[in-house]
């Protein structure tokens, strides 16, 4: 840790010496949540993190990104973490083309403390896509790409994944905006110990926003995830905790609605709430005996979530200062009783780009 904290200060320390052509943004956050783990025990924590990103732009066509997030708990020392990388993004069209190319490419590792160490990973990730105006108010898009991580901690464990999608935006009506997408993705988790899985699923997106009046925006979006299994047994340890690679492919619906105001000192509040319903695979569980007994079960949840998000930038000729604050609460309902519970996130946070 002592190493990152190193990296992270020389980053931060280098970033105002560099060239005009760069950004280089700087940020602290604090935040507290009332349930850090997402289950029935309600363990709190706080916690504070400081990030700092350098943005390059060697060319017109061409960013270079390094990035680092330093995250530490105040009592949970364990899951304080370090997350660094660098990314390449290129744009070889012009923006003034009907058809547009993008590609981006990035490298990070996430290092956690000792309770956690068996989740730290290195993250290789692709990713590319098309758009092409096919009139003023209708825009299409193509794209796909790839990520693989590699647990550095544990023998033999890989996570791969691979999507297609593809995207349609509208405008009707004069200010009515409407988005659709539909993704595929494969997504393979292999072990040493012959809990295997490879996993397919599609997501059918759709997003309606538009202004009401002259300064408040609403969006409503919809995302039906449809997740089809190979296998029902998974791998203990990796599927049903706390930082699952798999925390985010449950299959199910959500629908979300936020409002957006901007007053007249560009002070921006935004009100969203979202329903979601997730029917989890069957997962595997081990008693961790001299004989393991394994034992398989379902699980299926509903959850409810309502936040306010509060910024004001203030802008000079040399930089941009934001703070923000948000405050979140989240009601989940399971049919495992170790999965009912109720969260509140207070975040806030100050960032500098100059």
């Amino acid at each position: 840790m002592k190493k990152i904290i190193i990296i992270f200060c020389i980053m931060t320390l280098m970033s105002p010496f560099v060239l005009s052509d760069t950004m280089t943004s700087l940020s602290i956050d604090g935040g507290y949540s009332s349930n850090l783990f997402n289950d029935s025990f309600a363990i709190s924590d706080s916690y504070t993190t400081l990030s700092s990103d350098l943005l390059t732009y060697p060319s017109e066509m061409l960013e270079l990104n390094a990035f680092g997030d330093l995250k530490l708990y105040s009592q949970t020392s364990g899951l304080s973490n370090f997350l660094g990388g660098v990314s390449v993004t290129f744009i070889p069209t012009s923006a003034l083309m009907k058809s547009q190319l993008y590609f981006n490419s990035s490298v990070s590792m996430l290092r956690y403390g000792t309770d956690f160490s068996s989740y730290n990973n290195a993250i290789i990730s692709g990713s590319g896509s098309w758009s092409y105006q096919l009139s003023q108010k209708l825009l299409s898009t193509l794209g796909g790409g790839a990520k693989s991580v590699n647990y550095t901690n544990t023998t033999s464990v890989t996570d791969k994944m691979y999507y297609f999608f593809g995207g349609l935006n509208a405008t009707l009506l004069t200010n009515n905006s409407f988005y659709f997408e539909a993704a595929f993705y494969q997504k393979d988790f292999t072990t040493d110990d012959s809990f295997n899985s490879a996993n397919s699923y599609l997501d059918l997106f759709m997003r309606f926003s538009r202004p009401i009046g002259n300064s408040v925006g609403l969006n409503i979006s919809y995302l039906n995830r449809n997740l089809e299994t190979e296998d029902e047994a998974y791998m203990p340890g990796f599927t049903i905790d706390y930082l699952s690679p798999w925390s985010t492919l449950w299959g199910g619906d959500e629908i979300s609605i936020s409002l957006k105001k901007i007053f007249r000192n560009q002070f921006i509040m935004t009100l969203g709430a979202s329903y979601s319903e997730k029917a989890y695979i069957d997962q595997l569980e081990s008693d961790l005996g001299e004989i393991p007994v394994f034992t398989i079960f379902s699980r299926s949840d509903k959850s409810n979530v309502y936040s306010i998000h509060i910024e004001k930038s203030f802008n000079s000729e040399r930089s941009i200062i934001a703070p923000r604050l948000s405050v979140s609460f989240i009601e989940n309902s399971s049919d495992i009783d170790l999965y009912d519970y109720d969260k509140i996130l207070f975040n806030g946070s100050i960032n500098i780009s100059f």
